[in-house]
């Protein structure tokens, strides 16, 4: 399956309406459960100094997924 990371957000968003997918936020990340219709899991992403964030996507899923997904076209300035 592939499919686009707006394509991922907009799954796991509706999840989320539904109850199917966890939503845990804190000052500094935010940790999303993949929905149940892709497998087990969660994306954490952990914002850091100088507006970069770290995404760690982790658990099993139910097939094998590819995310297109494109950076930003411009990256923060970090000294």
């Amino acid at each position: 399956m592939v499919i686009s990371f707006e394509d991922f957000r907009e799954i796991r968003t509706i999840a989320q309406k539904k109850g199917k997918a966890t939503c845990r936020r804190t000052e500094f990340e935010i940790e999303d459960g993949i929905p149940k219709s892709l497998g087990e899991g969660s994306e954490l992403r952990v914002y850091l100094r100088g507006g970069l964030t770290l995404h760690i996507l982790q658990g099993e899923l139910l097939q094998t997924l590819r995310m297109k997904r494109q950076h930003e076209a411009d990256f923060p300035l970090v000294s």
